[in-house]
């Protein structure tokens, strides 16, 4: 049995315990790269962090992203064991309701018009694939295989290192009393009557709560306003309120 088969019974047998040391490595790698890898912030942030919030939404991110690695890269293992003819019909309703519902919601809160083209092109690429495959029905060549699955761990991969980077909190704008500045960041946390904000380079940013005259939610843009399209996620198109832009400092 080989290390990778090892891993993989193991955590189909521990369940439980794989979740939560996944989620406990995404949360320090999350707060790494949203630190830019600076330790000392990094410690910071765990600690003055609002951690119910990281961890939801840490664990959103391991539903969005985990689950459908696991689908793609382990056929007919555990995950694809719930639909299976055998599987009782109640996991199955319940599994079928969960992604209906939730996906739309998940994927439609953080995909980019950018994103929706690449995972249909990705798709109708896999499904045009397995017709050719199914006509021709001889096995693809080795090597063909290890491209494919180097092509689709770096895309994954990509994909993850983009999410880790995405802070858990909205940015701000911060007015101090004292200098009527205008600061522009993400609020961490609070501690003994200092707040601590990582600005738009993520460097923290400690201000006195008592010198705070003004807080607003907006919005920190990265790209000029005619690209903007593209960094967009995909429910702002439906509606949905659109925080002001950031003031620049």
């Amino acid at each position: 049995m080989t290390l990778l088969e090892r891993a993989r019974d193991l955590a189909t047998k521990h369940v439980a315990l794989t979740v939560s040391l996944s989620l406990a490595v995404l949360v320090v790698l999350r707060a790494l790269y949203f630190a830019r890898f600076d330790l000392p912030v990094a410690f910071a942030v765990l600690t003055l962090t609002n951690q119910a919030t990281l961890l939801i939404t840490t664990l959103a991110l391991f539903l969005v992203v985990g689950l459908p690695v696991v689908w793609v890269f382990d056929p007919g293992g555990y995950v694809n064991r719930v639909h299976e003819a055998g599987a009782p019909r109640a996991i199955v309703f319940g599994t079928t309701i969960a992604v209906t519902a939730l996906l739309p919601l998940i994927y439609g809160s953080f995909m980019t018009p950018i994103l929706v083209a690449l995972v249909t092109i990705a798709l109708i690429g896999v499904i045009v694939g397995k017709i050719l495959r199914a006509r021709r029905r001889k096995p693809r060549p080795k090597s063909k295989k290890n491209r494919g699955a180097w092509a689709a761990g770096l895309a994954i991969g990509t994909v993850v290192v983009v999410l880790l980077g995405q802070p858990w909190m909205p940015s701000e704008q911060i007015t101090t009393t004292s200098s009527g500045d205008t600061v522009a960041g993400y609020v961490v946390g609070e501690q003994a009557g200092q707040l601590l904000l990582l600005d738009r380079s993520r460097k923290p940013v400690w201000i006195k709560v008592s010198d705070i005259s003004s807080r607003e939610v907006c919005e920190i843009n990265w790209l000029p306003p005619d690209l903007r399209w593209i960094a967009t996620p995909v429910f702002r198109a439906g509606g949905a309120p659109t925080p002001v832009e950031c003031a620049k400092e």
